[in-house]
């Protein structure tokens, strides 16, 4: 079992794969985030000269999970078409 301050090294690598990824998939677009702990984290990136907005939910159990490791995370991101399912969810969040 990951120590504490192991874990949270670990969500922020994997926290961080998903802010690269979704920089790349929407570039020109403004990136937020919004922690709920204990239940998810929201991404939104917004373009305000398209007014266009798209959002990702993220359960915490898939961040926390030892086995989604930043590698997974990304194949994962990549393989499930996670950005193409944001924009055709719409708003406010594609729940993944």
């Amino acid at each position: 079992m990951l120590a504490e301050s192991d874990e949270q090294v670990w969500i922020e690598a994997k926290l961080s794969t998903i802010r690269t990824y979704l920089s790349n998939k929407f570039p020109g677009y403004t990136l937020t985030e919004r922690v709920h702990p204990n239940l998810y984290h929201t991404f939104t990136v917004t373009n305000i000269a398209l007014h266009k907005s798209y959002g990702l939910k993220l359960d915490c159990a898939r961040l926390s999970d030892p086995r989604n490791t930043p590698e997974r995370i990304w194949l994962s991101l990549t393989g499930g078409f996670v950005a193409s399912s944001m924009v055709s969810a719409g708003n406010p969040y594609y729940s993944w």
